[in-house]
């Protein structure tokens, strides 16, 4: 499943980088050349959900939007109960792919995805609609049914453990993982920690997966989702069949939730044979609930968004130093983190660290204009209107859910946008995006990148020799 619209409605959003290296050149010589005449934003509305039908019984609450233009059904299960520090860091993870395997052995190959995240997890199912009723029915007996086959578990496991030493060879992930290590206030050292990893993950046998699977996804916390074409009495009558009777949910475990610190480091360096320098610089970002959330979303957008962000204006228009940088939030375990990110030749790297810094102070020093904030808030009311209207109209109703909002609620959280000022923005960007609270991780090849460090102080970062 993509949450892509999980993460914009939440500001936990997923990127990716170029797989191609930047160019060596310049691809034009101002950030305009070679462009048609730009026409004028066409006027976007703030984005509207459908109507929202409600049931609530012993197994759970049910949303749905029945509508005969869309191809076959997708249901959805999210819980409010995510990687939180409940459970051991990867037992939610680890249940949730468990459950999602599990439902793929009945409802065959391609149909399933699922992801748990730091506010909670989902699995998504796309069926053809006559396939409703077994679909339900596999759901419900993969969260009440007896535990999972220990074939399931083992398999997994095993899974999760190769993907763990592979992200120590991968410069994005270990660059990623160092940034959180320093933020939250573990060990950065690599190895140790992907030999704290296996210990824990291997501990994960079927009785810890079971109770975190009845914990987690205990029904008082959650969500079914069902859109897509489906015939309204169908679809009550699968759901009285396999979610009425009593289900007790077990007490919610506490959440241990981590307060961020400033890290000890301004910057982290790890070596790394690869053909490309890799650049992440992490920070806290305000959690969910925090009324200037939606303003932050602005402020990423502005400052690192695909397009007409300032990161992009300078450090690939101007500049060429890459293809892209983006600025998105990822919501990890216990704690949501801002991440820059690029990629680099590694010639240029000091020169595009150098520019990133600038750009950084930028959002502190000189404020957005009220056309680079319409242009965001356009963005983000069109993607919004389209995940609604297209596939992603589930993932944007659990995001509602999750952050325990009703979709009218959050229409109102994203219409509110269109009254956000300059003064808003800059306020925003002052108080969530302080220059001594990141750490940036460099990986790669540093024969060829030279020799220079990143030094944080009061006043941000800077490069010396």
């Amino acid at each position: 499943m993509s949450l892509r619209m999980i993460a914009l409605a939440l500001m936990t959003a997923w990127g990716c980088r170029a797989s191609i290296p930047p160019p060596r050149r310049p691809l034009v010589a101002t950030a305009t050349e070679g462009r048609p005449e730009r026409p004028g934003l066409r006027e976007v509305n703030p984005p509207r959900f459908p109507r929202v039908s409600a049931r609530r019984r012993s197994g759970g609450t049910l949303w749905y939007v029945s509508d005969p233009t869309r191809e076959g059904v997708e249901i959805a299960v999210h819980t409010r109960r995510g990687e939180d520090g409940a459970h051991p860091l990867g037992l939610v993870s680890l249940t949730t792919e468990v459950l999602g395997r599990g439902l793929s052995e009945v409802l065959g190959p391609g149909r399933v995805s699922t992801k748990a995240y730091g506010h909670g997890a989902v699995i998504q199912m796309r069926v053809p609609t006559r396939e409703l009723d077994r679909s339900l029915a596999a759901l419900a007996a993969a969260l009440d049914g007896p535990p999972p086959h220990r074939r399931l578990v083992d398999d997994e496991r095993i899974l999760m453990l190769q993907s763990i030493e592979q992200s120590a060879h991968e410069p994005r992930r270990s660059s990623r993982a160092a940034a959180m290590d320093q933020i939250l206030g573990r060990p950065s050292n690599l190895r140790e920690g992907v030999r704290h990893w296996r210990t824990r993950v291997e501990t994960f046998d079927r009785a810890r997966v079971d109770a975190c699977r009845r914990e987690r996804f205990a029904p008082a916390d959650r969500l079914i989702v069902v859109t897509g074409a489906f015939e309204v009495r169908a679809l009550r009558d699968s759901f009285e069949t396999h979610f009425a009777a009593d289900r007790p949910s077990p007490a919610r475990l506490p959440a241990e939730r981590i307060q961020p610190r400033a890290p000890a480091h301004g910057a982290l360096s790890r070596p790394m044979r690869s053909a490309r320098a890799h650049v992440v610089y992490a920070q806290p970002a305000p959690p969910p609930a925090d009324p200037d959330r939606m303003t932050f979303a602005l402020v990423v957008d502005l400052l690192g968004g695909t397009f007409g962000s300032r990161l992009n204006g300078s450090l690939r228009e101007t500049h060429s130093y890459t293809y892209g940088v983006h600025a998105h939030v990822v919501s990890v375990p216990q704690v949501d983190l801002l991440f820059v990110e690029a990629s680099f030749d590694p010639v240029d790297v000091e020169g595009a660290v150098r520019g990133l810094f600038d750009e950084m102070r930028s959002v502190h020093e000189r404020p957005f204009s009220a056309e680079e904030i319409a242009a965001a808030r356009t963005r983000l009311w069109a993607q919004s209107q389209a995940a609604i209207e297209g596939d992603d109209l589930g993932a944007m109703l659990g995001a509602a859910w999750t952050a325990e909002l009703t979709p009218t609620e959050l229409e109102g959280r994203l219409a509110a946008l269109a009254e956000v000022t300059p003064e808003d923005v800059q306020r925003v960007a002052r108080v969530h995006l302080p220059l001594d609270a990141g750490v940036m991780v460099i990986t790669g090849d540093f024969d060829a990148i030279g020799g220079f460090t990143v030094v944080r102080d009061s006043s941000g970062f800077y490069l010396r020799r």
